[in-house]
């Protein structure tokens, strides 16, 4: 009798609990601002990946879009705008594109539609 009344309240609230609870990052380097704009970005239609970089000093983060006409930022780990990375219609001046920068880096997907 205990076991069954245990299942009715406990069971639909445990459930509530798991299904409503944020999936934490796994990254420590996922600072709160950054996590802000990871999930900002995932909500966006055109969102296709998260690529963190491991630079020489610190890691940085790469929001790609699906559209090839728009620019995609790289963000520090201060969610400071480092970069943004070629593939634009143009408007924009050369010192705001990454270029090279991150050549021979380890890149890791943290996020992908």
């Amino acid at each position: 009798m205990y076991m069954k009344l245990i299942l009715k309240l406990w069971l639909p609230a445990l459930s509530l609990l798991l299904f409503t609870c944020k999936e934490p990052y796994l990254d420590p380097g996922i600072t709160p601002c950054l996590e802000e704009a990871i999930d900002a970005f995932k909500t966006k239609d055109d969102a296709w990946y998260i690529v963190k970089i491991t630079g020489k000093t610190e890691p940085y983060y790469h929001f790609v879009s699906s559209y090839a006409d728009f620019y995609n930022k790289v963000l520090d780990s201060k969610c400071e705008l480092v970069c943004l990375s070629e593939g634009g219609w143009g408007g924009v001046d050369d010192k705001y594109l990454c270029g090279d920068r991150f050549n021979g880096f380890e890149r890791d997907t943290i996020w992908h539609r």
